[in-house]
């Protein structure tokens, strides 16, 4: 459920890219949103990943010891959300000029102008992102993965119909409003499925599951910063008064981001729970957890890094490239894909052995690998990279945060022993050669000079590849209802 819920959310954000490519290319607009989107969102992933990390380990305690109170936890929390996200997007608002000008000095007073308009609407995205993570954890720590699932597709729908309806009328503004109304509708849709199983909160079960949750959730937080922060460096150093590298740059992420709910989302959102089962029940069942878990990052790792090295050109070709998406923006952003693919792979890793560490209680460790890796590379670009040069930001990006992830990696091998890696190696070797036939057969249909052939191959090698895991014995082998 949550890997189809995955991929009908990527069906749906390319319609979105679809028409917003057709619509405005790389141009001034688009380069507009980036820089207005980056903010909101970092500030709402900072606030969501920590809040989700703490919440689980918090409510499976309270349901063991104390089930009445449990119910609160999330009532409580809500209520925290929505004040202060309204306080804090209210004061983004009063100063939104300032801080756009801080954020891209080398844009034109024309192109902040235009950046502070999206801004002031998708600042009032924020609480809402927090409230569409911290309901999808609740529903998850239940074990409920469908409602997330459907959210997560009717959510960007409602932004695509958004998008497409009032893009003549409000230009770019359309999608800042889709953003907002999208979101919306899926905290209200995952909202009403958790009304049943919850109370309100005492007062001092307002304070005591606050106090309870930032125990938890503040080093993640500081870690999670870091991260997040790291796009709005990005817009800093990147900004200019030719917005096209920038607007590049803008669906390079956005086309990554589709690939990494695959290859981090997907497994973070199964893996998490099943990480604090297994801690909770003792070291032996905590390592079978991080072995299935490694096995499912080599399953999405292998063809996710070799579509996006070896076919993007094709997949962009096909998907955007009509309208005011020029040939020359294909090019661009294939290539950036070809840098980020790196980086890809090396997240759903990441992810992989954070989570680890967190169902462990241990926020600690994350951190400081964190705080290490996002230091060394925000100076890294701020040192290195020019405004426009795309390329260097790429590199650095993949070289740190595949180094950050390994260093994860050699962590848990010493803390749990190597013995959580046991067995690994004839799994690798079956996705190797699963994904070795199916970049074959791709590159077979890519040439074949067929209508939309990169999509075609990418479907049809989507089938090849799980079928030749099968075949070879590699879906039969792991049971996630173990």
């Amino acid at each position: 459920m949550v890997l189809c819920g995955s991929l009908g959310q990527i069906v749906v954000q390319l319609a979105l890219q679809v028409v917003l490519a057709s619509k405005f290319g790389s141009g001034e607009e688009v380069a507009a949103y980036q820089a207005a989107f980056s903010l909101p969102t970092a500030l709402a992933a900072t606030i969501a990943g920590p809040l989700g990390i703490a919440f689980i380990p918090r409510y499976q305690k309270l349901r063991t010891e104390d089930p009445v109170r449990a119910e609160s936890l999330l009532p409580a929390l809500t209520l925290i959300v929505v004040v202060c996200g309204v306080l804090v997007s209210g004061l983004l608002t009063l100063f939104a000029a300032p801080v756009m000008q801080s954020l891209v000095p080398g844009f034109t007073a024309e192109q902040v102008a235009q950046s502070t308009t999206l801004f002031r609407i998708l600042v009032w995205n924020i609480p809402l992102m927090v409230l569409v993570g911290l309901f999808q954890t609740a529903l998850n720590a239940r074990f409920n993965f469908f409602m997330p699932a459907i959210a997560g597709v009717f959510g960007p729908t409602v932004t695509v119909i958004c998008m497409w309806s009032g893009a003549a009328q409000l230009g770019i503004a359309a999608l800042a409003w889709g953003v907002v109304a999208g979101s919306l509708s899926s905290v209200l849709l995952q909202g009403i499925s958790l009304w049943g199983g919850t109370r309100f909160p005492a007062r001092g079960d307002l304070v005591d599951h606050a106090r309870g949750i930032a125990l938890l959730a503040i080093p993640a937080a500081l870690s999670m910063l870091l991260i997040r922060i790291d796009p709005v460096v990005d817009g800093y150093v990147l900004a200019s008064p030719e917005p096209e590298r920038f607007a590049n740059w803008g669906w390079a992420l956005r086309i990554m981001n589709m690939f990494v709910l695959v290859s981090s989302g997907v497994l973070s959102t199964v893996a998490f729970s099943r990480l604090s089962r297994g801690a909770a029940t003792g070291i032996d069942a905590l390592r079978k957890e991080v072995r299935n878990a490694l096995r499912l990052f080599l399953w999405v790792s292998f063809p996710t890094f070799a579509v996006m090295s070896l076919f993007g050109k094709s997949l962009i070709h096909d998907l955007l490239e009509r309208g005011e998406f020029l040939p020359t923006d294909t090019a661009s952003v294939a290539y950036l894909m070809l840098l980020l693919a790196v980086m890809v792979a090396a997240a759903g890793l990441g992810e992989i052995c954070s989570k680890t560490f967190y169902a462990r209680h241990d926020t600690v460790t994350p951190l400081v690998v964190a705080t290490v890796a996002m230091s060394c590379m925000i100076a890294a670009k701020l040192l290195l990279v020019s405004p426009g040069d795309v390329e260097t930001l790429a590199m650095i990006n993949s070289c740190v945060f595949a180094g950050s992830a390994c260093v994860q990696l050699a962590l848990i091998g010493w803390r749990l022993s190597a013995d959580v890696f046991a067995g690994l190696w004839v799994p690798l070797l079956r996705c190797l050669l699963a994904t070795g036939v199916t970049v074959c057969w791709g590159k077979l249909v890519e040439s074949s000079g067929l209508p939309y052939a990169g999509l075609a191959g990418l479907l049809s090698g989507t089938a090849i590849y799980f079928g030749c895991l099968w075949v070879g014995g590699e879906l039969k082998s792991l049971s996630l209802a173990e």
